[in-house]
């Protein structure tokens, strides 16, 4: 019936295992936990590996770090049943009936997106930065997520065994980022169909403002490697918003005004990380950033 697939890295995931596990034992279902540790600090592989003791639960290193798209591959294949359940290991579940819902959804063939979630409480002002981009960015119901046509996350997805055995994560992508979009492109590409339910997970493992900065800078890197990757679909860089903007701004000779804006990104990120930034002022530096990574000669 249900293989769930976590990976971690850096992150105890006995909370989220135990609940998961509970769960799946109500509802009376064949199903296993496999967590893959993609090569963490030993403090964390410690602690979490003595969730194998469990029954129906089953936990490995990997033997270095191979990024998000080699491990979510690897889950899938070592897992034996029908339906795979990927959630990430900064996920908490709080409804009750979460894997009920998933089962009562399931059918051949599927992939269904249950959303993601955020607390109502504002955090400490270091983490506030992913918090409102949460919030405003991804916390959206399943009519919204239909609606915008795109959505699809593995931090909270269930999908046929059959269908990521065929197309899988592209495993040329090892730097943070742009796996789930490409992943989300191909499968649309080949006429499938996913389906939004409102089934959320809590995203609570919230990064500090500067490791957020740091992993969308990160991200940005990858799209720029993607967009020079020439066994990549090329209509593929035109579903992601942020290229589109920059190949706008391209048309119309506005990427050295933006670069021009650029030099002065401390004050934008002073403006980001300190005064609690409107989120179109983190769009402009994300911008500003990848306009860069375009014209490296032009650094400083």
């Amino acid at each position: 019936m249900l293989s769930i697939c976590i990976a971690t890295y850096n992150y105890p995931v006995t909370k989220l295992v135990t609940e998961l596990h509970k769960q799946c034992c109500a509802a009376a279902i064949d199903f296993e936990i496999l967590v893959a540790d993609d090569c963490s600090e030993l403090l964390y592989d410690e602690e979490n590996k003595k969730l194998a003791q469990f029954q129906q639960i089953i936990y490995w290193r990997m033997g270095g770090n191979v990024g998000r798209a080699a491990i979510r591959n690897e889950l899938a294949r070592r897992a034996k049943f029908s339906y795979l359940l990927f959630l990430d290991c900064d996920a908490e579940i709080e409804n009750p009936r979460f894997i009920e819902h998933y089962i009562a959804a399931a059918h051949k063939q599927c992939v269904i997106c249950g959303g993601v979630d955020y607390q109502k409480e504002k955090p400490v002002p270091t983490k506030r930065l992913r918090w409102k981009y949460g919030v405003q960015r991804e916390m959206l119901s399943a009519e919204q997520r239909s609606a915008s046509g795109k959505g699809l996350t593995t931090f909270n997805m269930l999908i046929d065994r059959e269908i990521l055995m065929r197309i899988g994560f592209n495993e040329s992508i090892r730097t943070y980022g742009y796996e789930d979009t490409l992943f989300e492109y191909t499968l649309k590409k080949q006429g499938y169909i996913i389906t939004h339910i409102d089934n959320a997970a809590f995203h609570v493992g919230l990064d500090d403002n500067i490791v957020f900065l740091k992993k969308i800078e990160e991200s940005l890197f990858t799209l720029q490697q993607l967009a020079c990757n020439n066994t990549i679909d090329s209509d593929f860089l035109q579903f992601i918003k942020i290229y589109r903007v920059y190949c706008w701004c391209n048309t119309y000779k506005l990427t050295l005004f933006v670069r021009l804006l650029f030099r002065v990104k401390h004050v934008f990120l002073r403006y980001i990380i300190q005064k609690n930034a409107p989120l179109w002022v983190l769009d402009l530096y994300k911008l500003g950033y990848f306009c860069e990574l375009q014209y490296p000669r032009f650094r400083n």
